[in-house]
């Protein structure tokens, strides 16, 4: 280190000589003009002359040269700062590095650029280290970068970039540096003049924020920023965008600010949250999420008017939803942070609006758009998010407020209701599922009624008891309660997804909380069947997710012990049933069971396009949820259906030379996934019974049972197609929480119908690994695809804990019940498929032929997905032994 300290000082004291002999002729004035001190000019001079008299020419020629061996130490002074040798701050260190310091100020001065360069970035890596010289230094480093930015074109030249950077260092680690007023303004009228360009920005972002912790208050600080909240919004670039928010909020929190002036900022924020691009108004968000966050609560609350109704506007008048979620995160935040009585003011403004146009009148009943037109629905929205956040806040003490918003709440439910969404709709068509344009047109007020299941939601997590069922004697919030329960309920089959799915976990905390679940079991006759149903056609319903499955097969549990308590307790009253309504009931059932028969017999004629015809309407029917009385035709005829050809397939294969054993199995195995498809996409005739025959959807709902539940989960658990593994494993599921919510004695009775899915799903997971093992490879697996992994497991596990709850010998007698009643089945199809075949052979040609292009296609699909999963695995291998050989070659 003192080589080259006296190797630099060598070079600078030669450099600046030559220097001086050229500027000599002109006279002192220049040479003060090139940055020489007067003293040091004289010297030179003097010098200069010594050398001309004496003749050292090669002294003169020598000293054009050093200027690289100046560059060499100075690399060598930077590389040892930065990572090497010099890189610490203990006190020998900064022994060696404190005479250099000087040098590297005088080596500013130099005519070569390499050299300037050089001493700029070891200087910015020298002045945050406490070197005894620095409080000297720094005013000469000063006025040199002075010199030298009024001497580079532009600021996105390197040279200016590393004087910033510099700069930046001296202003915010060196307390010794004190910049005039007039070089504060010189750098912030030209370094920040294009500060929106990328080449500029990095730098001159860290020297503004220097600039701002010294609080220099000049009129062209508020000027730049100005600029740079401009910046913040319009710029495309995130990393600009960011940088600007740094400054601006450090310059609200610690720059001397007037009332005016942080109004104006603030203004100018809340102006531009409806910047036209979503990356402008989600920064502006940003920043204000952080000025709420920093400021004092007292400046905070002094603007919370002028901020809250900006911010509530927003929340439904922006059409992105990140942006929304931004601001109810902001609007969150802010209610934090102010007072109870401000906080009661916002929720009298939201009960005001709760009142504008929401009678159930004023909307009409099933009529278009909400009531008082669309700004009075927004508003009700609003008011409806901005409470969901107050409750958030506020926690059990938003209870006393609730008792004054019940109403409207109510009123918003009751008009969603009204409108006719309690199941009486069309269900077929696919549910909305977002928060399109299309979804508002096909449900009209859905996000009202939606973000009022989200308040109802928040208040039972934070005042549950302002939810409470009343109680005669007892304090409640409200006697509106019972309607708001009721009101939810019916929305539970609402045609929006997303108010299905927040009703479900309302109603669901409803159950689990017996505050709440006595009285609303207690209110309505067969209660606990309508709401079973309901979460039955939840489950059924297309495009369910996991959360909405577990959490109907979470209700549906519950519900399944109030169903068996009200079975049972039919069950005790039973012999009031008169004898006239037995015998008036037995005798239509006898005349639904001929029409079938006769119908089974002779309707098979139209055709296999009349056939596919209703196939395609049972499937329409068990999307709906229609799962009534007529589901037990529906299945007699889809199974049948299901059936034609798989005898007369045989017959044909004898004729051709009896086929090949393994054909004739995968052709059985694949009708008895054509008849699972066919109970599953109808009724609940599964079971062949007939106890709901002739019901409505409404008289349905009062008379669900247990063992209809049963039913329709064993027949969902019963659905082999690819888009219904959801339900399926759902159906399991049930199966097993059921079971252990109705204890082993219970259960006993159901267990011959629970456990067919599960015969069903390890017999043909047997019957394809047998096949593997037998050689008949591709068939296996073709057909080993019917039942995913994840359903075999959950299938073994239900059957593993069926067996530790019931007992191995019960659980035996229970599978070999259902063994025999899935190979009677079977064995009935193909005598009716014999039958059929003898009535009308050409239907049941036609059926055949049906089949046959229809096991093909399903044949070509499932190859189709054995060679992707083929190829997807020789990738992985593939590149497993490229990414070893890389491995073995880098060691």
């Amino acid at each position: 280190m003192t080589l080259v300290v006296g190797i630099m000082e060598g070079c600078l004291y030669r450099e600046e000589a030559a220097r001086a002999r050229a500027k000599a002729a002109v006279g002192p004035a220049f040479s003060a003009a090139a940055g020489l001190a007067p003293a040091t000019a004289a010297v030179a001079a003097a010098a200069a002359a010594a050398a001309a008299a004496n003749g050292d020419v090669n002294a003169e020629r020598a000293a054009l040269h050093e200027t690289l061996v100046l560059e060499f130490c100075l690399t060598l002074l930077h590389s040892g700062v930065k990572r090497g040798a010099l890189a610490g701050r203990s006190p020998e260190l900064m022994a060696h590095l404190d005479p250099a310091l000087p040098l590297l100020v005088r080596s500013l001065r130099s005519r070569q650029a390499g050299c300037v360069s050089l001493a700029l970035r070891t200087l910015a890596h020298i002045v945050p280290l406490p070197l005894p010289s620095l409080r000297v230094a720094a005013p000469a480093a000063g006025t040199a970068l002075n010199a030298l930015l009024k001497k580079v074109p532009n600021i996105r030249h390197p040279i200016a970039q590393e004087c910033f950077r510099l700069l930046a260092a001296l202003l915010r680690d060196c307390e010794a540096y004190q910049p005039t007023t007039a070089q504060v303004q010189y750098l912030l009228r030209w370094a920040f003049e294009d500060l929106g360009e990328a080449g500029a920005q990095p730098t001159a972002f860290a020297l503004l924020r220097a600039l701002l912790s010294r609080r220099v208050v000049v009129p062209e600080v508020y000027d730049v920023m100005d600029r740079v909240q401009q910046i913040m919004v319009r710029s495309q670039s995130a990393p600009v965008r960011n940088a600007c928010g740094v400054a601006l909020l450090q310059f609200l929190l610690d720059f001397p600010l007037g009332p005016q002036r942080l109004k104006q900022h603030v203004g100018f924020l809340l102006a531009n949250l409806e910047y036209e691009y979503e990356s402008g108004r989600l920064q502006v968000l940003d920043m204000l999420a952080q000025v709420v966050a920093k400021f004092p609560v007292e400046v905070l609350q002094a603007h919370a008017d002028v901020l809250l109704m900006p911010l509530i506007v927003r929340l439904v008048s922006d059409t992105s939803a990140k942006a929304r979620a931004a601001t109810g995160d902001l609007l969150r935040a802010l209610l934090s942070r102010l007072e109870a009585s401000q906080l009661g003011k916002v929720v009298s403004y939201c009960r005001a609006w709760l009142e504008r146009g929401a009678g159930v009148g004023g909307a009409g009943v099933g009529g278009g758009g909400g009531g008082g037109g669309a700004q009075d629905a927004a508003l009700r929205r609003a008011a409806v998010q901005t409470l969901g956040f107050v409750a958030e806040v506020e926690g059990s003490k938003f209870g006393r407020r609730f008792s004054d918003l019940v109403n409207g709440v109510l009123r918003i439910l009751q008009r969603q209701v009204a409108r006719g969404v309690d199941g009486n709709e069309d269900q077929s068509a696919s549910l909305p599922d977002d928060e399109s344009a299309d979804a508002e047109a096909a449900c009209p007020g859905w996000q009202e009624a939606y973000y009022c299941l989200l308040l109802l939601e928040k208040v039972a997590a934070q005042a549950s008891g302002a939810l409470a069922w009343p109680i005669q004697g007892a304090a409640t919030a409200s006697s509106l309660v019972p309607e708001l329960w009721e009101s939810t309920v019916r929305l539970l089959l609402h045609r929006h997804m997303w108010v299905r799915k927040a009703a479900a976990r309302l109603v669901g905390y409803g159950l689990a909380t017996p505050r709440v679940c006595g009285g609303l079991m207690a209110s309505q006759p067969g209660r606990a069947a309508q709401l079973a149903f309901s979460f039955y056609l939840q489950l059924e319903c297309e495009g369910v997710d996991e959360a909405t499955c577990l959490q109907a097969v979470k209700c549906l549990v519950n519900l399944s012990v109030h169903l068996h308590r009200d079975d049972s307790n039919e069950d005790q009253n039973g012999g009031h049933v008169s004898h006239e309504d037995q015998r008036e009931k037995h005798e239509q059932q006898e005349q639904r069971k001929r029409a079938r028969e006769d119908r089974g017999h002779g309707s098979h004629a139209a055709g296999s396009g009349d056939g596919a015809g209703k196939r395609a309407r049972g499937a329409a029917d068990a999307g709906n949820g229609n799962s009534n009385g007529k589901d037990s035709r529906r299945y007699e005829e889809a199974e049948e259906e299901g059936e034609d050809g798989t005898e007369e397939q045989g017959d044909g294969d004898e004729d051709a030379g009896k086929g090949e054993q393994a054909k004739g199995e995968e052709a059985e195995e694949e009708e008895e996934a054509d008849a699972a498809v066919a109970a599953a996409t109808d009724g609940d005739g599964a079971d062949g019974s007939d106890e709901e025959d002739g019901e409505g959807p409404d008289e349905q709902r009062q008379t669900f049972t247990l063992s209809g539940l049963v039913r329709r989960m064993v027949r969902l658990a019963d659905d082999v197609r690819a888009e219904r593994t959801c339900q399926r494993m759902a159906a399991l599921r049930w199966i097993a929480a059921a079971a252990t919510a109705l204890g082993a004695a219970d259960i006993a009775t159901y267990l011959p119908v629970l456990l067919r899915p599960l015969y069903r799903i390890s017999d043909a997971a047997a019957a394809s690994a047998g096949e593997r093992h037998s050689g008949i490879t591709a068939t296996a697996a073709a057909r080993g695809g019917q039942v995913p992994e994840d359903v075999r497991h959950l299938a073994e596990e239900v059957m593993a804990h069926l067996r530790g709850l019931v007992g191995s010998e019960v659980l035996l007698a229970s599978y070999n019940a259902a063994r025999e009643y899935v190979r009677g089945r079977r064995a009935e199809r193909k005598r009716r498929t014999a039958m059929r075949t003898m009535i009308d052979p050409a239907a049941a040609a036609a059926a055949r032929r049906r089949d046959n292009l229809r096991q093909t296609a399903r044949r070509k699909q499932k190859m189709e997905v054995l060679k992707r999963e083929r190829s997807a695995k020789q990738l992985r291998q593939t590149g497993r032994r490229r990414g070893g050989g890389r491995g073995k070659r880098v060691r």
